[in-house]
């Protein structure tokens, strides 16, 4: 069996490098190319014609995390459940943790590959939901203001950043935050985003 040619894109060089020493024993896997994942992989998986991508999408849901015009199928690397829903939402079908084993990224890849979704045991709550759960939501209606905090706080932003691109004080996105935590029932920012997502209140 030939290996599975890939491209790993990530934001850290170190990351990558780290990605690739991962995989470096697998006889089922050939790193082709490796790139800074705020660049557009479509090119360059073409040139050197591989068959998956795989993404650490960081911390920055802001890219293009799935190229439509591009059929080549995305393994990303999530750190936490709010981004897994993200990515899914961006219409990436194979998402895994960051605790990810070697075997199991590699499962992964070639499951990919294969055109099979993938999802990381834990974000199986998250990305398929029980319906019984989603009944649940959504809760107290957002205003307006609110809905832009909420997906601002989608893209990872910091409250100060929120207010830089909001045009209002710190103090007031403090309080908007404080408010959709409240009417979405969570603990956090992070579990804001996920009952948002549930409740269809964002479109990613």
């Amino acid at each position: 069996m030939e290996p599975i040619r890939i491209l790993i894109a990530a934001p850290d060089p170190l990351a990558r490098s780290g990605l690739a020493l991962m995989l470096a024993d697998s006889d089922l896997v050939d790193v082709a190319v490796q790139m800074d994942a705020a660049l557009s992989w479509a090119d360059e998986a073409a040139i050197y014609a591989v068959d998956v991508v795989l993404l650490d999408v960081g911390r920055q849901m802001d890219t293009d995390l799935a190229d439509p015009d591009t059929p080549i199928p995305v393994v990303a690397i999530v750190p936490d459940e709010a981004a897994a829903l993200v990515a899914w939402g961006k219409g990436v079908r194979s998402v895994v943790g960051r605790s990810v084993s070697a075997d199991s990224l590699t499962a992964a890849l070639l499951a990919a590959a294969h055109e099979f979704a993938v999802i990381d045991p834990e974000f199986v709550a998250a990305l398929v939901p029980d319906s019984a759960e989603s009944d649940e939501l959504p809760l107290e209606p957002l205003t307006p203001r609110e809905v832009e905090v909420l997906v601002k706080l989608a893209e990872g932003m910091t409250n100060k950043a929120i207010a830089q691109a909001l045009h209002i004080s710190d103090h007031t996105v403090k309080f908007h935050v404080n408010a959709v935590l409240t009417k979405l029932a969570a603990q956090s920012r992070t579990e804001a985003v996920v009952n948002a997502l549930r409740a269809g209140l964002l479109s990613l």
